[in-house]
């Protein structure tokens, strides 16, 4: 039986600004076709949401109708991005808009985290997964001050960086057929 790989993330696992996902306006509908889970596994699931904070990617797993064959595997995001839920999901994170920043302020200052609060979540939710996942998984991350506090088996994938998508800020092609090499030689090991 072939696997089909499950992919959380944030816009750098949803392949926001490479050549098929490129619009200015943020309303990409779907994920790149370029993106690293797709060049693993075409007939992927990719949950990847841009904006999604790791928070997002536990919700999402936990609600995922899980397959004999899946493999859930997460790019788990900056632990200075949140999500609240309520009757509209609301991605908060320091991106350059006043609006955003301001929401973002607000939502920590008035949960009073602080960057070791923000890693003990993102612990919290990378170990829960690991326990209770009802298929193999596999987990990276995209940032240092997480792959620090959680000793991952890999690099961060940050260092994998070698280019940029056409928006200057993502992960480029190269990029992504990197870490996809990365994480298929990880599931092919176990």
């Amino acid at each position: 039986m072939s696997r089909r790989i499950v992919a959380f993330g944030c816009s750098q696992t949803y392949g926001h600004g490479l050549p098929d996902c490129i619009d200015p306006n943020q309303n990409n509908s779907k994920p790149s076709q370029h993106a690293w889970p797709y060049l693993i596994d075409k007939s992927c699931v990719n949950l990847a949401e841009p904006g999604g904070s790791n928070k997002l990617a536990v919700q999402r797993a936990l609600q995922h109708n899980w397959q004999p064959n899946d493999v859930a595997v997460f790019a788990w995001t900056y632990i200075n991005r949140s999500t609240v839920f309520g009757k509209k999901t609301i991605n908060l994170g320091t991106w350059p808009s006043a609006e955003r920043c301001v929401q973002t302020w607000k939502h920590f200052v008035a949960t009073a985290n602080s960057n070791d609060n923000f890693c003990f979540d993102a612990m919290i939710y990378v170990n829960y997964m690991k326990l209770h996942l009802p298929v193999p998984n596999y987990h990276f991350t995209v940032d240092k001050d997480l792959h620090q506090y959680m000793n991952f088996e890999t690099i961060c994938l940050d260092d994998l960086q070698i280019d940029h998508a056409a928006d200057g800020l993502h992960y480029g092609i190269e990029t992504h057929k990197s870490i996809a090499t990365l994480v298929s030689q990880a599931i092919a090991s176990n």
